[in-house]
């Protein structure tokens, strides 16, 4: 399991009710500190209570709370990357746990928040890149290469998928995505995550389905799960495949990073 589900069911702790997409906006360059970067007006960030467990995100109406969270899933988040997109990174930056309070100062800044989420998520990233380089002197930089990914294509005999008549959020585990009002490509997204492999979303399907694909756990043996392997439940339950190819992947590469400066 990647740090990215868990940042998406985190998400669900403020946001129920929306399709959240976690990549539906155009991946930002690796933030530098300059003046006129976007910024929060006020970040606090403390070491979690060591006997605590797991971890959320809660969108604010002036910023964001996160509670237990790591270095890395911060950069997760800010980023918009998956776990396996990211390179030379010190380990203690998965397993330090931080609570962090940002927030934006409505009346100076002159602004509104978004009310739809990926408007939102976008804003608060850029500014959790700033804080990220600002409070851990976070360097890195992006590198695109040629490598394995899957391209999500319809199957023979069409797709079985329902056109969303509402969305009531969405809810992705280690072994079911269920969606009711999601596009294809943050199905693509999402799939990232469960197969630790980019997928593109090739299938042409455009508008919003709704869905529930369950598949066995990946170490299963036979006869261990009634549910059959990811990549034959998504053709069975879907009516799409996954087809191995090569195609462009970028990776952050971690030049530095260290502890948080004091509040």
């Amino acid at each position: 399991m990647t740090h990215r589900f868990v940042v998406a069911a985190a998400m669900l702790v403020g946001f129920v009710g929306t399709t959240a997409p976690l990549r539906v906006f155009p991946q930002s360059p690796a933030r530098t500190e300059s003046s006129d970067a976007p910024r929060f007006d006020a970040v606090s960030i403390r070491p979690s209570d060591p006997k605590s467990s797991g971890y959320a995100m809660r969108p604010e109406p002036d910023g964001i709370t996160m509670t237990g969270v790591s270095v890395k899933v911060l950069i997760l988040f800010a980023y918009d990357v998956n776990d396996f997109q990211i390179a030379n990174a010190p380990g203690w930056i998965d397993s330090a746990r931080f609570d962090l309070v940002a927030k934006v100062d409505m009346s100076s800044a002159q602004l509104k928040l978004p009310e739809d989420w990926p408007s939102r998520r976008r804003m608060l990233a850029e500014r959790l890149q700033t804080a990220l380089v600002e409070r851990f002197n976070l360097r890195l930089h992006r590198e695109t290469s040629v490598g394995p990914v899957y391209a999500l294509v319809v199957a023979k005999g069409g797709p079985r998928l329902k056109a969303s008549t509402s969305n009531t959020g969405y809810t992705q585990g280690p072994e079911e995505i269920r969606c009711s009002d999601t596009s294809m490509e943050t199905l693509a997204s999402m799939l990232s995550v469960s197969t630790e492999r980019e997928v593109i979303d090739r299938t042409g399907l455009m508008g919003e389905y709704a869905f529930d694909l369950k598949w066995a756990p990946a170490n299963a043996r036979e006869g261990d799960s009634p549910l059959p392997d990811l990549v034959t439940a998504i053709q069975e339950q879907l009516g799409l495949k996954l087809l191995p190819t090569k195609g462009p992947m970028e990776v952050l590469h971690i030049d530095h990073v260290e502890a948080p400066s004091a509040n």
